[in-house]
């Protein structure tokens, strides 16, 4: 699966310097942060912590070029890592005190990092679906104590198409009740979402969740490789419809 960031690591930023007082000394020009380092720098803050699988599904071709390039950002104190005691997924990427004061000095408040690693599967397909929805319109990642006032059910990103369509992103990887779901679909319906994407990690769990879920023409369910391929090819989601998948 081909990305559309091709481009080498070392594209220089005409429009970004960082001066000596942040703690960056780069004097060669392989040094130089690139606008897609920053990009990557900005983004990371918005999680508080990446992975090197959801890098390697967003901004490089692969894992392996990941770890690459943030070697070198490590290298020059950019991130620092974080223990998981995982055995899968090992490290988490954090932004340095130094990267902080870079992004607070360009007007972006730094997220603190959570200390919670329970949900690590979760918010490594979160945050791959939010750098690819991002491609198709604007993305709003939520929390209860930002919309928990203004919304019954608070889903894990708002997605606004051009059109103006308001789609609640669920992120799922493990089942709930099915009581869980009727009461979060009824809370969806007040909230009057145009449509609701069911995002999962595998193809082979479509027809599981389509056939649990409560029956509602508004879902539409996709996994996360789809999900990638559709809109680097096509610039859409392109999900399914539960009805389409349920068997019988």
């Amino acid at each position: 699966m081909m990305h559309p960031m091709t481009n080498p690591y070392y594209v220089h930023s005409e429009h970004f310097v960082i001066g000596y007082h942040h703690g960056f000394a780069m004097k060669k020009e392989n040094d130089m942060l690139t606008d897609r380092d920053i990009e990557m720098l900005k983004f990371i803050n918005i999680y508080g912590r990446t992975f090197f699988p959801v890098l390697g599904n967003t901004f490089f071709n692969s894992e392996q070029l990941a770890r690459g390039r943030i070697g070198k950002l490590f290298d020059q104190k950019c991130i620092r890592y974080m223990d998981t005691n995982l055995l899968k997924i090992r490290k988490a990427i954090v932004l340095s005190s130094d990267t902080k004061t870079m992004l607070f000095d360009m007007g972006i408040e730094p997220k603190k990092v959570s200390s919670g690693l329970s949900t690590i599967k979760h918010n490594i397909i979160e945050q791959i679906a939010h750098f690819w929805l991002l491609k198709i319109g604007e993305v709003e990642r939520t929390s209860v104590a930002k919309h928990g006032k203004k919304l019954a059910h608070v889903p894990d990103m708002i997605l606004t198409l051009q059109s103006g369509a308001k789609i609640f992103v669920e992120i799922e990887t493990t089942k709930k009740t099915l009581k869980r779901y009727e009461d979060i679909f009824e809370k969806i319906k007040s909230d009057q979402a145009d449509q609701v994407l069911y995002i999962v990690p595998k193809e082979k769990d479509l027809l599981r969740y389509a056939s649990f879920l409560p029956s509602w023409d508004k879902v539409r369910i996709i996994d996360i490789d789809t999900l990638i391929e559709n809109v680097q090819k096509t610039g859409k989601v392109s999900a399914k419809a539960q009805n389409d998948l349920r068997i019988g």
